[in-house]
């Protein structure tokens, strides 16, 4: 797009390797934008061709929020390119699907996993009692109390010994309340 004379904004974090390499193949010619409110912000000028793309991460409902604002720049031209990878998009409807039937929601993977912090977001949208942690070590008995329903999801490169410890540490702590199912 940038070899077509587009300007690339880019929906993502900009420091992020996948944005910068997006970046650094742009030729100077790509912005990045957090979001709606950060895309408000750009100015384009006339008769300037724009070109959206998306970290690979971004949510659905952030991704076409921001195309929406970009749009209401008029820019010339204007192409949207949904890159969003379709095994995020699964996992994050995944994940919201069982925030909303649980009574507490455990997100697990790496504290710099893009992926991962994006199902964190989306659980911690529906559930003021969702956590984020990157190994069993970090699970806090007072997160379990009270709950009944306890939600499981993890990040695309999480390992899966790792899960499984969380799941046996849950396990472990609920059964001794006798109530909580994972």
């Amino acid at each position: 797009m940038s070899r077509a004379g587009y300007t690339v904004v880019i929906v993502g974090d900009s420091g992020h390797p996948e944005v910068k390499a997006i970046l650094g193949s742009a030729g100077g010619r790509a912005l990045v934008v957090k979001d709606a409110r950060s895309a408000r912000q750009l100015r384009f000028s006339s008769g300037e061709k724009v070109s959206v793309i998306s970290q690979t991460t971004q949510s659905p409902a952030n991704f076409a929020d921001t195309v929406k604002a970009i749009a209401a720049k008029r820019p010339a031209r204007l192409r949207i390119i949904n890159t969003i990878c379709r095994d995020a998009q699964i996992r994050q409807d995944a994940a919201r699907r069982a925030a909303r039937c649980v009574d507490v929601m455990v997100v697990i993977g790496g504290h710099d996993s893009a992926n991962t912090r994006r199902l964190a977001e989306v659980c911690g949208n529906i559930s003021e009692r969702s956590y984020y942690i990157e190994s069993e070590g970090e699970l806090k008995n007072e997160w379990l109390e009270d709950a009944g329903r306890i939600g499981v999801t993890s990040g695309a490169s999480t390992p899966q010994w790792v899960i499984e410890r969380v799941v046996k540490k849950i396990k472990a702590k609920s059964n001794k309340k006798g109530r909580s199912r994972v």
